[in-house]
Parts: C-alpha cells; structure tokens; sequence
C-alpha cells in the first residue's frame, strides 16, 4: 500500500576538495536518483558547514534534475532534501568542476 505521509530526506556531503588545493569552478551538479516527480533541494557551504547558499530547485521529473552555475570554492559540501510521500532512492552527485589557479 502507498504511504501518503511525507517523507522527509536529508543528505549532506563530506567536504569536497578533489585533493588538490586550487580553486575549483562548479559549473554543475546533477542528482542521480529515481525520478518519481516531486521537487528536491541542493545548497552548498565553502565555510566547513558554518553558512549555506540558498536552496536550489532540483525538479525529479526530467531526466537529470541538476542546478548551474554554481560560482568557485577551494572545498565544498553539498545538502540535499527532498520531502515527498514517494520514496527516494539516490545513489550520488555527478559534479562537473573545473580546476582553477591556485
């Protein structure tokens, strides 16, 4: 039988340096996930989780729900959540990152 009651999921990263310690430029971030609908959130800390970035819309129905243009960091996390009555199975992020000058 279906649940009707949300499920409420959050997922935060470790922190991310590719160890290396250049700046990198994080032009996207793709979910891989079922896609069962729903909207889901991303937001990402450079500050070792003190402050975030606003959340981004991550829409569970096209084929890869990914946000853009994501600015440049030395190390990143990311957070993720997602509340919905359909269950999540997620298996990672997909990031696309460019190395920068040091």
């Amino acid at each position: 039988m279906p649940t009707t009651t949300p499920i409420a999921v959050r997922i935060v990263t470790a922190l991310i340096d590719g160890q290396v310690p250049d700046r990198k430029f994080h032009s996207e971030v793709t979910l891989i996930a079922n896609k069962d609908g729903g909207t889901g959130y991303i937001r990402y800390s450079d500050d070792d989780y003190t402050t975030w970035s606003t959340f981004l819309p991550l829409h569970m129905e096209l084929a890869a729900p990914r946000a853009r243009r994501l600015g440049a960091s030395y190390r990143r996390s990311f957070e993720f959540r997602h509340i919905d009555a359909a269950p999540l199975r997620t298996e990672g992020l997909d990031l696309i990152v460019e190395k920068g000058v040091y």
